[in-house]
């Protein structure tokens, strides 16, 4: 039955339920979801060109006696209310939709209604909207896209369910990075410091070196005073926060940038067979670390003697106390 097109399968259904369900219910149930399927498909396209900082061209018309910068704030501005007016349609769409699978799931059996979605012609309606979409954010981007949808990078082990803008955020790979809700002065104080240190020294006029000193600072201040991060970024981090406090794990898969979910406690289990494993492993009756470290140190030293490495490869390859003592202490 399954080999059967759509139509006859639903005129058969009708048949079948005639007085209970007609031919006009599983059209309408058909529409519906091929509708929050491109609803779905279009917020994912507007949230990926405010992710690229570009424009669709519906937004790009002209705007006289507007300077770039108040153009680029009033596109932001429509980007938003555009994808707040579409999320609002999605979310009617979905309740339309939950309420048609409602009444005609009440009706008909689990059989046949896997076999109603089984045929349904939704991937195959929206295929050309998907890939309209992929050309044009490929275009706006400059051949820098997203994966456009959370299928294509994540694959959920686990028997956590996650939410869209959850998937949304994830499908960015585990190198994805947003602005933190805070920062620390040190940190960026020393940062600066270690450029104006790279700096001062490649001064072709050292009396400049007092104006380098305080352009510096002045930036260091500024950057500091000003940091402030926008909603997105706080709503985003809230999300991330959420993900990591769940029961899950997230994990990179063997090939490729995508992300891998699983249970917490079964990767710690698997984890823990692994090691367990007398014929791969054998364990210790002391740690051996030390005695380790102290022979790559008395290598590095005979070849440093020797002239076979230079005083900065040897800085970088000997190893210290303390970043030993360190790794020790947090494993």
């Amino acid at each position: 039955m399954l080999l059967r097109k759509y139509s006859n399968i639903v005129f058969d259904f009708a048949q079948t339920y005639k007085g209970r369900i007609s031919l006009a219910d599983f059209r309408t149930y058909e529409r519906l979801s091929i509708k929050k399927r491109k609803a779905e498909l279009d917020v994912a396209f507007l949230k990926d060109c405010k992710s690229f900082g570009v424009f669709p061209k519906f937004l790009c018309f002209p705007l006289p006696g507007v300077t770039n910068q108040d153009m680029h704030a009033i596109r932001k501005r429509l980007l938003r209310s555009s994808i707040n007016k579409r999320s609002r349609e999605l979310r009617k769409l979905i309740i339309d939709l939950t309420k048609k699978s409602y009444e005609l799931k009440s009706i008909m059996n689990s059989l046949e209604w896997m076999k109603l979605n089984k045929r349904a012609n939704v991937d195959k309606q929206v295929n050309d909207h998907l890939l309209t979409h992929q050309k044009k954010l490929k275009k706006l981007a400059r051949n820098v896209a997203l994966p456009f949808t959370h299928q294509e990078t994540v694959t959920n082990l686990s028997s956590h369910q996650f939410k869209p803008e959850e998937l949304e955020l994830l499908k960015n790979g585990l190198g994805f990075s947003i602005k933190p809700p805070k920062i620390n002065p040190s940190d960026i104080l020393a940062t600066f410091e270690r450029f104006h240190w790279s700096l001062k020294n490649k001064l072709r006029n050292k009396e400049d070196h007092t104006l380098l000193k305080n352009e510096l600072a002045h930036l260091a201040q500024s950057y500091i005073s000003s940091y402030k991060p926008t909603q997105s970024d706080l709503k985003k981090y809230h999300i991330l926060w959420k993900i990591r406090n769940n029961a899950a794990i997230l994990l990179k898969p063997d090939k490729g940038n995508g992300i891998v979910i699983m249970d917490r406690q079964i990767y710690k289990n698997a984890c823990n067979s692994i090691i367990n494993d007398s014929s791969k492993f054998k364990l210790l009756s002391i740690d051996v670390t030390l005695l380790r470290e102290g022979k790559l140190q008395r290598f590095l030293r005979k070849l440093k003697r020797q002239g076979s490495i230079d005083i900065n490869v040897y800085s970088k390859l000997f190893p210290q106390w303390f970043t030993t003592r360190s790794i020790l202490r947090f494993t």
